[in-house]
């Protein structure tokens, strides 16, 4: 029985996304977002927890959506992580990391600007489709704030 290695994830980009060509011309789209999570203490009070995460997206869909991945952008990432990464941080503290091959990117409404709506790639058909934001989800345009 095959495996699922998968993530899911809604954050907001820490900064611009960059945009890189490959030698052979594929474009890849780079960005860090972060996730956040309310976690109560023992002694009850409530904390923020924030995770960073690295994010690479493939293709035309990459370049489709580069201009609009802004800093404060809120997006829906899903993807397969990659083998985690080891280095060493400016304070000489080891640390890991682990970058996320996205499969489905789709731009919200909060943050940076820009329009709804996504791509996502289906390797085995070799396909890039657009991806429609979920139903219940009012355009940027008919929110009452």
């Amino acid at each position: 029985m095959a495996g699922l290695y998968r993530v899911t994830l809604v954050g907001n980009l820490g900064k611009d996304a960059v945009r890189r060509v490959t030698p052979n011309g594929t474009t890849v789209v780079n960005f860090t977002m972060a996730t956040t999570q309310m976690i109560r203490t023992r002694d009850g009070r409530r904390e923020e927890h924030t995770d960073w995460h690295k994010i690479a997206y493939f293709g035309k869909p990459a370049d489709a959506v580069a201009d609009y991945l802004k800093k404060g952008k809120q997006v829906y990432v899903e993807g397969r992580p990659q083998p985690p990464e080891k280095y060493t941080d400016r304070d000489g503290n080891e640390r890991t990391s682990i970058e996320i091959r996205a499969d489905v990117l789709v731009l919200l409404g909060g943050g940076g600007g820009g329009r709804q709506g996504g791509f996502e790639r289906d390797e085995s058909a070799g396909q890039v489709t657009p991806s429609e934001p979920p139903a219940d989800t009012p355009p940027e345009d008919d929110i009452p704030f």
